[in-house]
């Protein structure tokens, strides 16, 4: 029965019998279970082939679940600030109070993966929620290049350092002109950068004004070069677009923490 069964029919060694069904447990688990192989190293292999297509078939079902749940979200998302539209036109609400409410909600639909993990992190010991929370903010420190060659235990002690704050819509959260004393991490929300412009009216006299050249999106960073040249004053302004949620590093603790480090 050998050539028809396989070698596994024919062994009495107990190491190999409790291999071979092992191995016929895992490929009916993974496969049809209709293989005739000849020698041990060529059910080894077929083991590992296995477990090879297992792993990239779970990696490619996790990617493409990841996917479909992420439009599902965003496609609840949209259709809830299209009913608070409705609503809002229905009752004739004044379009900047609108643009105020949802400007509001979608800030608020943005947070549920924070508020998700803010749940989670209540349930465990407030020492543990201090280090998940660390090691967020560890994440925004290791973008800004002039942070990414500190050593880890540096990297965390600037995080330590970040200080969460909230600025609404139309905030100026950097003024142009001012003096730079901190740089900020963007969480949620979006905010123009202005730079000033000069433009003449219809009677040619000169009229100030801002022009904006970028959109700052959560991840993003800005206002480092206080943290490089703390007298040199601010070259941009930052205007929140919507309500933001920000993490700001000052320039003071960065410098007493560079002190308590060289020393």
């Amino acid at each position: 029965n050998c050539p028809v069964y396989g070698k596994d029919a024919c062994t009495h060694d107990v190491f190999e019998k409790y291999f071979y069904s092992f191995f016929w447990c895992w490929s009916l688990l993974t496969t049809q279970g209709t293989a005739a192989l000849d020698s041990f190293l060529c059910y080894v292999y077929a083991a590992v082939v296995m477990l090879m297509s297992l792993l990239l078939q779970g990696h490619v079902v996790a990617n493409m679940s990841a996917v479909v749940l992420k439009s599902n979200v965003e496609a609840q998302n949209q259709d809830a600030m299209r009913s608070t539209l409705a609503i809002m036109k229905h009752y004739k609400i004044p379009s900047t109070l609108q643009q105020e409410v949802l400007s509001f909600q979608f800030h608020s639909l943005q947070q549920n993966a924070a508020a998700s993990l803010a749940h989670i992190l209540e349930r465990l010991p407030p020492s543990m929620q201090r280090e998940v929370g660390l090691y967020v903010k560890v994440e925004l420190v290791t973008k800004v290049p002039m942070f990414q060659e500190l050593d880890p235990e540096c990297r965390l002690a600037v995080a330590n350092c970040l200080e969460q704050t909230f600025a609404e819509p139309h905030d100026l959260i950097i003024e142009y002109g001012e003096v730079g004393t901190a740089m900020y991490f963007m969480m949620h929300g979006f905010a123009d950068v202005i730079v000033p412009y000069t433009d003449n009216d219809e009677d040619g006299n000169e009229v100030k004004t801002g022009r904006i050249v970028a959109t700052i999106i959560r991840g993003d960073f800005f206002g480092e070069i206080a943290l490089l040249k703390p007298e040199m004053k601010r070259t941009a302004s930052i205007q929140a677009l919507t309500y933001c949620n920000l993490f700001r590093l000052d320039f003071e603790d960065l410098q007493h923490l560079f002190k308590k480090w060289s020393q």
